[in-house]
């Protein structure tokens, strides 16, 4: 991936080039970085809507369950009253 000193590799051609080649490599890093930020961002954005959306669903689902549980005992309630009067 990078330039290595060969035999004959002069220092005066070879340092450049690997200044240059490391360059590139950082601005490629920081790209990679900068989207990779960006994903993250958008994950825990969504991350935070489903749960949003879980609060929510517990919440009705907590309702319907007192709804029932109040069924149930009205309904329990009626059927002892009516085994009681015979």
């Amino acid at each position: 991936m990078f330039t290595s000193k060969r035999g004959g590799a002069e220092s005066a051609e070879l340092v450049p080039r690997q200044i240059e080649e490391l360059q590139v490599a950082v601005t490629q890093n920081a790209e990679s970085v900068k989207e990779l930020a960006t994903q993250l961002q958008h994950t825990i954005e969504s991350l935070g809507s489903g749960a949003s959306d879980l609060q929510r669903e517990m919440k009705l689902l907590k309702r319907l369950i007192v709804l029932a549980l109040i069924v149930s005992i009205i309904g329990l309630s009626l059927a002892i009253w009516l085994l009681a009067g015979k």
